[in-house]
């Protein structure tokens, strides 16, 4: 489990990553480390990884980025700074989408005041509003190679508003691509 420890809201990311780190023990065991102390390839001691970006500006350890490329681990990116992964080249970032089948320099911006449930396998789950102005959303079109685990379910004055360019009331909330499943 690696976070961003640095900036205004060190703070608080660790505490995100102490409660993601619970949810997760579900599973097995959680390290939590913070990703400016990742190594070469550290992912490879585990069985998976998780990596909940906070903050854009934060740069990540090119040993993560290259890590992350090239393994057959399973890794679920929560949050932010996941264009880093794509790279700061056209190259690169085509290889992100032969890859991963999306595009993470055509995200979508959600206002996340009209994000008020969260729909994951037919059950809706009330969301809090508050705390962040926007959410990224990784994905909105369609493709057979992305699946959509869970959809964000957009609401003005409780009644179903656009919230996608395309004027649809949800957009994804969460997705599986790659080629390893988590």
């Amino acid at each position: 489990m690696l976070f961003d420890n640095t900036g205004a809201a060190a703070d608080a990311n660790a505490m995100h990553a102490i409660a993601t780190g619970n949810l997760l023990t579900h599973f097995r065991r959680t390290e939590l480390k913070p990703v400016a102390d990742y190594t070469d390839a550290m992912v490879e001691n585990y069985d998976a990884a998780v990596y909940i970006g906070a903050d854009h500006r934060v740069p990540l350890p090119q040993a993560f980025l290259d890590d992350v490329r090239s393994t057959d681990k399973p890794v679920m990116w929560l949050g932010r700074n996941i264009e880093a992964l794509a790279g700061p080249d056209g190259a690169q970032n085509a290889q992100f989408r032969d890859k991963y089948r999306w595009d993470p320099r055509a995200a979508t911006t959600v206002d996340s005041s009209k994000v008020t449930s969260v729909e994951y396998q037919g059950e809706k789950v009330h969301r809090e509003t508050q705390g962040a102005p926007e959410i990224v959303v990784p994905f909105t079109g369609t493709n057979d190679k992305v699946e959509v685990l869970a959809t964000s379910q957009c609401t003005e004055r409780g009644k179903p508003a656009s919230c996608t360019p395309n004027g649809s009331p949800e957009a994804p909330w969460a997705i599986r691509s790659g080629t390893s499943p988590i």
